[in-house]
């Protein structure tokens, strides 16, 4: 069961909009710029996250890559690969194309643009044909709080989410402290979210049935 919801974390109606950053929460390309995380379960680090925003032709380019391993006493009984793209232009995803090792079981998802549409498929299984204002679970985009459902990049499959504003907050992330604002998805995608003013990531956390605490936390160079 751990590892089930550990994948899934890794990788969600009533809104309730913050003061600060409900001012603007249209598409904007991101700058030129790399954020790393730190990945940890029960206080253990465990693996990494990063992120990567660059511009291409119009078009904002976000490559992702992430790796954990679980180790007990001492011997790792589980590892976890992940990588992605995403390109999207006007606003909207034309194409994503993620892979992952999951413990042994490679994973697939392709998303792309057709029309008024987002063709995806998974495993290279049949096609399914999305709503194009559709967003990745790659959590980066500020826009999914006005969203009822997200794509888990991992499995392929669409997640009805709702999400809770619960306001400004102040995070001390090793010696910095950063002004952010805090979400929580819930139904079938529970994060808990903070995004700083520039609406970056600071930190991801979630609990799961295990008891299980896993968070993912910006890595900032003092």
């Amino acid at each position: 069961m751990f590892l089930k919801k550990f994948i899934f974390f890794i990788i969600g109606i009533n809104f309730i909009f913050p003061s600060a950053l409900a001012e603007d929460m249209s598409f904007a390309f991101k700058e030129n710029i790399t954020l790393f995380y730190k990945v940890k379960r029960n206080n253990e680090e465990v693996g990494y996250y990063k992120m990567a925003f660059s511009q291409e032709q119009q078009k904002q380019i976000v490559s992702i890559e992430a790796e954990v391993i679980v180790k007990w006493l001492g011997v790792a009984f589980y590892r976890f690969e992940h990588q992605a793209r995403e390109e999207w232009k006007d606003g909207k995803l034309i194409l994503l194309d993620a892979t992952t090792n999951d413990n042994g079981k490679d994973r697939e998802v392709k998303a792309t643009q057709i029309e008024n549409k987002i063709q995806l498929i998974y495993n290279e299984k049949d096609p399914q044909y999305l709503d194009e204002t559709l967003i990745p679970s790659s959590l980066w985009n500020i826009n999914l709080v006005n969203q009822d459902s997200i794509l888990d990049t991992v499995r392929g499959k669409i997640r009805k989410i709702k999400v809770i504003n619960h306001g400004a907050e102040n995070l001390l992330i090793g010696s910095h402290k950063i002004e952010t604002n805090h979400y929580e998805l819930t139904g079938e995608f529970n994060r808990n979210i903070w995004y700083d003013h520039n609406k970056n990531i600071v930190k991801v956390l979630a609990y799961f049935k295990d008891g299980s605490l896993i968070e993912i936390e910006r890595q900032f160079i003092s």
